[in-house]
């Protein structure tokens, strides 16, 4: 039976005529305050009983935001429908949900609710009645190190409760008993099918952690006309669509970038178009927040969709559309932003029209999913899809790590060791893929001298990028590098191909942003070798890999690997 995540009435704490924002509130207050131009209340914490305001916290409707006064109070513009949320400043936390720690910083106003004749499939928003005198929002203070972890997950997107058990069974134990002080999924959240947001958000709440959501194109109520009403299942399971908190010396600013056309009746589920585009309106909100936080603050921006840029003749990626007015409120700040969406992962660095060489570039890091193919198989012994992605990374998550206005991300597979950052295998050139990009055969580690004349060494660093460098060396013999190289992963494509009947249909391998390939020279001698490979990623960290293989002579042919 699914477990019901919304506060009921008995949570409101109402007095005076003030409410307590605890997250999606149905309330109908008997004073009829709907006509209201502005909303008001106070940020406070309880101390021994006795509310103290709290001054310069900011408060948003999602668009205008404003800072509380010394004693606390705020007041702002209000829609006839939109959220009233508070940015949780550093060394205070809000309250969470018991079972599944989404946290409550925000207040519903939508006094009619979700309108009736959308018909939904999945439930959207009871109205909420008049607004109340006053919205108030309690926080609790908190101790916050300027070193923290972050877990990200992009889109976890399971379409049945099969899938759920498999986030239950394969990732959230490996998370349990975590040293991260939150969690954030990129989107995507649910495949289609938003009646699992309350069974999937009480397993991960099984963490233990604060965990909040960015809306994904998955996530979207597709009986919606257009893109008004399309996040209401979304807004009463987690509540706005864009906000933002602090947390050390972070702002995290989350954004939502898909853009819905409206139900289609021709496609199934009525499934309309979208495109990815970021509102004037939030644009508005992340520029009144940066402005009101000390500059030396890291800005960590979250959407769904990468953002947008196109490479210029120097083969630089430069800012498009919204993605320029974006980056341009952090020209002078430190920056770092996240994605999901595409089911692969890539490093991007983003610059603005002024900067065409890319000295001063974004950080733009698309994350591969937890998904990865869209759970398809084949499946591991104990029942659960590897699910490996279309560019050869196996399906996982990430730590984003942050200390003062520094980050680095570390990625953890989820069906494989979690120390494995790559794959290293043996391959023999064949003919070139239908896109004209060249294709590798995977070879065993035990080969005849004569294969040595076609041997290229294949290495497919999950984590890695353009500024990551690739070396291997035989023997403990000099390094010598290995060439970035964009073609599909020989091992996934093999995989795909042995296992047909348990990959989804639309699912097919795509060339990779972060495969190396190097030419051995025929040169091995007869007998055991160690190959070593060595990666340093993005941040300069170094990682190994090892291979061993044998050279063998055609009169040994017996010791050949038969396992290929």
């Amino acid at each position: 039976m699914p477990i019901e995540t919304n506060p009921t009435r008995r949570d409101l704490i109402v007095s005076c005529g003030s409410v307590i924002a605890t997250g999606l509130l149905p309330l109908t207050i008997g004073q009829a305050y709907a006509q209201a131009s502005s909303v008001k209340g106070q940020v406070f914490e309880t101390v021994n009983g006795q509310r103290l305001g709290l001054a310069r916290v900011i408060v948003t409707n999602g668009r205008e935001c404003t800072q509380t006064n010394a004693h606390g109070f705020y007041e702002l513009p209000i829609d006839r429908n939109c959220i009233i949320s508070i940015v949780k400043p550093s060394g205070y936390r809000v309250a969470e949900d018991p079972l599944t720690h989404l946290p409550k910083f925000y207040y519903i106003h939508q006094p009619e609710g979700t309108p009736a004749d959308l018909k939904f499939t999945y439930e959207g928003l009871q109205p909420t009645g008049a607004l109340p005198q006053n919205v108030d929002f309690n926080l609790i203070s908190q101790a916050e190190s300027q070193a923290f972890k972050v877990i990200l997950f992009g889109d976890p997107q399971p379409e049945n409760d099969t899938e759920v058990n498999f986030i239950r069974d394969g990732v959230i134990p490996k998370l349990i008993g975590t040293d991260a002080q939150f969690g954030i999924t990129l989107g995507d959240i649910v495949g289609d099918d938003l009646s699992l947001y309350p069974r999937l958000s009480s397993i991960i709440g099984m963490i233990g952690i604060p965990w909040y959501q960015v809306c994904g194109n998955h996530d979207l109520n597709y009986e919606a006309k257009d893109n008004v009403f399309a996040r209401d299942t979304f807004k009463r399971h987690f509540g706005p669509s864009h906000y933002a908190f602090e947390y050390g010396n972070a702002l995290f600013v989350v954004l939502q970038n898909i853009v819905y056309h409206g139900h289609d009746p021709s496609e199934p589920d009525g499934q309309g178009t979208y495109h990815e585009e970021l509102s004037a309106e939030q644009l508005q909100f992340a520029k009144s927040i940066i402005e009101r936080t000390a500059e030396d603050k890291l800005i960590v921006f979250l959407c769904h969709a990468p953002l947008k840029s196109s490479k210029n003749k120097f083969g630089i990626d430069i800012a498009s559309e919204d993605t320029l007015a974006l980056l341009s409120l952090t020209q002078n700040r430190k920056s770092i932003s996240f994605a999901g969406h595409t089911h692969r992962m890539e490093h991007k660095y983003i610059s603005l029209p002024n900067d065409p060489f890319g000295q001063k570039s974004h950080h733009h890091h698309v994350l591969t999913t937890l998904c990865g193919s869209w759970w398809s198989g084949p499946n591991s012994p104990d029942g659960i899809a590897y699910a490996d992605a279309c560019d050869g990374s196996p399906n996982g998550y990430y730590e984003l790590s942050i200390k003062g206005a520094e980050y680095k991300t570390d990625f953890v597979p989820v069906s494989m060791k979690s120390e494995q950052k790559m794959r290293s295998m043996l391959a023999e050139s064949i003919a070139a893929d239908s896109d004209h990009t060249p294709a590798y055969r995977i070879k065993s580690n035990s080969l005849l001298s004569s294969d040595l004349t076609n041997l290229h060494l294949v290495v497919n660093f999950f984590e890695g990028g353009p500024k990551t460098h690739m070396s291997y060396a035989v023997d403990g013999r000099d390094f010598v590098p290995l060439e970035k190289t964009w073609i599909k992963d020989p091992w996934l494509k093999q995989r795909y191909s042995e296992h047909k009947g348990e990959i989804k249909p639309w699912v097919d391998s795509v060339n990779s942003s972060h495969i190396w390939v190097g030419k051995f020279a025929n040169t091995l001698s007869l007998g055991s070798h160690k190959i070593t490979i060595k990666a340093v990623d993005e941040f300069g960290q170094e990682t190994r890999d090892y291979l061993c293989l044998d050279v063998v002579a055609h009169n040994q042919a017996h010791l050949l690997d038969k396992r290929r």
